[in-house]
């Protein structure tokens, strides 16, 4: 990452309008929470009155669950979070691995063997070591509810008015190159400098939500093991 670009990010963590990170001005230092939307806090979600299609070119963005998968529930955290809590052994690695690969995570994240993913978003090979079961729940069921300040999108407001959201990959020749979707990281938006009036982190995760409506409660769970354990088949949770 250059200085300019270097900036330029602790500028929009910060929260600060673009014309703080312009000139000779130093941004300030970003707040450890900059990214993060509370749990219960409203989101604000972007509305682009004039889509460009030559700015914001289809890309193949994950949604939600494959279309084709019949909707079983609406699940929150009230529905979840006790079975998860007391998840321990019995669980099915396969239909773990199963519900890994149609929830598309993979198409985003790195798992072990398992993914590559696209760098865009958060590695999960380790999260079972890393974080309780109780943070990789919300991050699945609420994924604005805490956003990893390394993967957050921005939101470039422009001078005709128009809101480009997108993660910000570099700025080259007064230019910001911009990915617009997690997924597809080679499809890149190039923003002039001068027709930006403002930048700021997005409150909303560039994750969707509504991934796990697909699934029965015994197939999050095993979901849940599968990533818990880092995809080993001889953990704990999948001894009988």
């Amino acid at each position: 990452m250059n200085a300019r670009l270097g900036m330029l990010a602790l500028a929009v963590a910060a929260g600060l309008p673009l014309a703080s990170c312009r000139g000779k001005s130093q941004p300030q230092s970003a707040p450890a929470d900059a990214a993060t939307n509370r749990p219960g806090e409203p989101v604000a979600r972007i509305a682009n009155p004039a889509p460009d299609p030559m700015r914001n070119p289809p890309v193949a963005a994950i949604t939600n669950a494959p279309a084709t998968a019949p909707f079983h529930r609406e699940w929150t955290m009230d529905d979840l979070l006790p079975p998860v809590r007391e998840l321990a052994k019995g669980r099915d690695f396969q239909q773990g691995k199963w519900v890994f690969e149609k929830s598309l995570c993979g198409a985003c994240h790195a798992f072990a063997a398992f993914s590559p993913g696209t760098g865009l978003a958060p590695d999960l090979s380790s999260v079972g070591n890393q974080y309780p079961r109780e943070f990789l729940l919300q991050s699945i069921v609420e994924p604005s509810a805490v956003i990893n300040g390394q993967y957050y999108f921005t939101n470039f407001h422009l001078k005709d008015g128009e809101v480009v959201s997108g993660k910000l990959i570099e700025m080259v020749d007064g230019k910001y190159r911009v990915a617009p979707s997690v997924a597809a990281p080679d499809t890149i938006v190039e923003l002039k400098e001068e027709e930006v009036a403002a930048l700021e982190p997005s409150p909303v995760s560039p994750m969707p939500t509504g991934m796990l409506n697909t699934f029965t409660q015994d197939q999050i769970l095993d979901l849940i093991a599968f990533l818990m354990s880092g995809g080993n088949p001889q953990a704990g949770f999948f001894s009988k």
